[in-house]
């Protein structure tokens, strides 16, 4: 074979994700007779090996199922279709579109503004998903605004 001509064998499927820059389903390959580290995020359509496909998938928990089959993938959250987490860039509080009507508990979501590396568009997500996926960034956030310098509760006398 020549150096033009180098087959490359998928030995496993690491993770999948959607990526919302390209409208793509992508696998991280692990290629055999290479280093983890040499490891690639490959399109669905640009693989050629259906076991390989099946066999990843059945071994996805019924959780991370329910995402991977997703019929509108490009309406998952970041961390719903497994997109690298770059940033917590903000914090904002209840909208003006809020219905008026809406319970008082209603009006007083905390939403976060999330970027991730698959889109230049910020994400908007409430404070309890984050959570899930991030909660040592959270608790610094938190625990920044509730206390001084010296680790003294913070009070608004």
């Amino acid at each position: 074979m020549s150096d033009e001509e180098i087959a490359y064998e998928v030995e496993a499927i690491r993770a999948w994700r959607y990526n919302k820059a390209t409208k793509r389903r992508e696998f991280l390959i692990k290629w055999k007779d290479y280093d983890e580290e040499e490891n690639t995020w490959e399109q669905e359509s640009n693989l050629t090996c259906p076991k390989k496909l099946r066999e990843f998938t059945k071994s996805l928990s019924r959780f991370e199922r329910r995402y991977f089959k997703a019929k509108n993938p490009e309406k998952l959250s970041g961390f719903q279709r497994n997109a690298k987490f770059v940033k917590l860039l903000g914090i904002d509080g209840p909208h003006e579109s809020d219905d008026e009507s809406s319970p008082k508990a209603e009006k007083q979501k905390l939403y976060l503004l999330v970027k991730f590396d698959d889109s230049d568009v910020l994400e908007e997500m409430r404070w309890q998903h984050f959570f899930e996926h991030k909660p040592d960034i959270l608790f610094s956030i938190f625990e920044n605004r509730l206390f001084n310098k010296n680790g003294c509760l913070l009070n608004d006398g």
